[in-house]
């Protein structure tokens, strides 16, 4: 009997010390997963106020994910991220004002925007590029030439306009009717020379070299002109042009191929009868013969002709 008692003993003592175990075991992993959460939490970013100092933070792969600090000559005491914390677009441009500046964070650093005005300077657009104040329109943190902010309005992209210009990114059009002008067909602008930090003035030998790098894509028409990227497509009619994919383009006489930043004439082609081919999403067709990257192709058996 008392062997029994004994067994019986042991066996609750064993009890309580797994019980004691498993409650043991279960706070100890959920303070590991909350101290494993908070080091996985992302940093907070942009232009912030840190120890009563304005900066500019940010994250880049080559250190790690970690934290980038760079000061910014602001006023703490005023100092305010302008844009959102959390953007649909994660690639946004940032910006902040005091008092009496303004500025942009391009990259891994924060740029001043020379003679911005706090007081009036918005933010257009949710990636960044475009924002402006009283006096000035800007495309990331560089004016546009001649841009009047009472009228600007932002296009589909890459485009934009006033009351009197329009513009492809931060380069102004020539000889475009604003009032007509229509996009056909958004694309893209990328301006390698912008990363580096805004253009101060919008000087035309400045611009210049922006546009020399420049990746602009885009169709659109007035009621003059058509026009691919910032460039006009010599011999369009503006009244019977039709875009057919991010390449090609055709109006009642001519087909349309676009390569770098310019569309020309793709000779030999029927306007009429050019259409994609069945046989590969890179070559299009007429009634003769076929075409790829805007030039005749030698065998065309492959295209069902």
């Amino acid at each position: 009997m008392q062997t029994l008692l004994d067994t019986n003993k042991l066996t609750a003592e064993n009890k309580l010390t797994l019980n004691h175990v498993q409650k043991r075991s279960i706070f100890v992993t959920a303070v590991l997963s909350v101290l494993f959460l908070v080091g996985c939490q992302r940093p907070e970013t942009g232009f912030l106020v840190k120890d009563g100092k304005a900066v500019y933070v940010t994250l880049h792969p080559s250190f790690g994910s970690r934290p980038k600090t760079k000061p910014v000559r602001a006023d703490a005491a005023t100092f305010e991220q302008i844009t959102p914390r959390k953007p649909k677009d994660r690639r946004s441009f940032k910006y902040a004002k005091d008092a009496s500046q303004v500025f942009i964070g391009n990259r891994n650093r924060p740029y001043l925007i020379k003679d911005g005005d706090s007081k009036t300077f918005t933010v257009l657009t949710l990636d960044g590029k475009y924002a402006k104040d009283k006096s000035r329109v800007y495309y990331i943190g560089t004016p546009l030439k001649n841009a009047d902010p009472s009228t600007f309005e932002v296009l589909e992209k890459p485009y934009a306009k006033d009351a009197n210009n329009v513009y492809a990114g931060i380069i102004k059009m020539d000889g475009v009717d604003a009032a007509t002008f229509r996009v056909l067909h958004p694309g893209s602008a990328r301006f390698p020379a912008l990363y580096n930090g805004p253009v101060q003035k919008s000087k035309d030998r400045e611009l210049k070299r922006l546009k020399s790098g420049a990746q602009i894509y885009g169709w659109a028409c007035d009621e003059n002109a058509c026009y691919y990227a910032e460039n006009r497509i010599h011999a369009a009619n503006p009244d019977t042009f039709q875009v057919l994919n991010s390449f090609y383009a055709k109006d009642d006489a001519n087909v349309f191929y676009a390569k770098n930043g310019h569309a020309s004439k793709v000779r030999g082609a029927d306007a009429a009868t050019f259409e994609s081919s069945p046989s590969s999403v890179l070559r299009w067709q007429d009634k003769a013969g076929g075409f790829e990257r805007g030039k005749p192709v030698r065998n065309t058996d492959t295209l069902g002709h």
